[in-house]
């Protein structure tokens, strides 16, 4: 999963099997009353289970070799960058045979735009495609023909002296336009330039940083705190994050999925049998529920 993008039939199969495992406790079984994948993929605070999904893993594990792509020292590393990396720094836009390439392709852009550099001697950081002043390189905040970036090939080390910055006025205003302001920036040009992962304390690049960074982010839940506390089961915690999700199998659930049955309480045979009659309205639960709030 670290090397090739999987392709999306075998990730749906895949989360398919894990569906159903989770639900009716058979990879083979389906189940009728579910949560979405996507909510069971959530965090626990948002209202999910936390489980990982296949497609946002395998797209942190490339972005993974991604990093080593760009940072390692190894054979491996040096062997890809002679031959996908352009002279002037860009990734190669034409079509060369590789089973790897086409996947860690996909995933550099985001790799480059979320990291920074902890700035040296400049002579390893391209001025222009590089996110090294700012959350996006100028390469894509500044609007000129797609024909000029060929000529542009300028390092760091273009504006850096022994003593520090030694940018001309001209461009470092040119920079203050578009937010990078030289002075807020620290620089020390007796060391390497290296890259750092933004979403790490310690700017290491880590997969579960990676994976929490690509998640889209939600709301949370008022009733997380609550179900995961450690006086509560797990087997009931199971039950209570099905009722907030309104997924337990009662006749209303089921007939709203499509079987043909009466959605009636078989108690007293009056009202629907929905989680809400189930949980708060039913009589006997009401007398239950005073208990429980007498104890305390």
């Amino acid at each position: 999963m670290a090397i090739y993008k999987w392709p999306m039939a075998s990730i749906k199969e895949g989360e398919q099997i894990i569906r159903n495992f989770l639900w009716s406790g058979d990879p083979a079984v389906r189940n009728q009353v579910t949560v979405s994948w996507d909510k069971v993929c959530k965090p626990e605070e948002e209202g999910g289970l936390g489980i990982l999904s296949l497609k946002s893993i395998n797209l942190a594990l490339l972005m993974k070799t991604g990093w080593g792509f760009l940072t390692s020292e190894e054979q491996w590393a040096e062997f890809f960058q002679a031959k996908y990396i352009k002279k002037n720094g860009e990734l190669i836009n034409y079509f060369k045979h590789s089973s790897i390439w086409p996947g860690l392709k996909g995933v550099m852009k985001y790799v480059k735009n979320n990291s920074s550099w902890m700035i040296g001697n400049g002579c390893t950081i391209d001025f222009w495609r590089d996110c090294w002043g700012s959350n996006l390189p100028l390469m894509e905040e500044v609007s000129v023909e797609s024909e000029i970036w060929g000529s542009c090939n300028a390092n760091l080390s273009s504006i850096i002296d022994q003593t520090g910055w030694n940018a001309p006025p001209l461009v470092a205003e040119f920079l203050a336009e578009h937010g990078i302001d030289l002075r807020n920036l620290d620089v020390n040009c007796n060391l390497h330039d290296k890259r750092v992962w933004r979403h790490h304390t310690q700017g290491a690049f880590t997969v579960q940083s990676t994976h929490e960074a690509i998640q889209n982010k939600n709301p949370k839940v008022w009733w997380n705190k609550y179900m995961h506390c450690k006086a509560v089961h797990p087997k009931a915690k199971y039950f209570l994050w099905r009722a907030c999700h309104n997924v337990l199998a009662t006749e209303d659930n089921l007939r709203r999925r499509g079987l043909s049955i009466t959605s009636r309480c078989p108690l007293y045979k009056q009202q629907s049998e929905t989680i809400q009659h189930l949980i708060w309205d039913y009589d006997v639960v009401g007398t239950l529920w005073q208990w429980l709030l007498d104890l305390f």
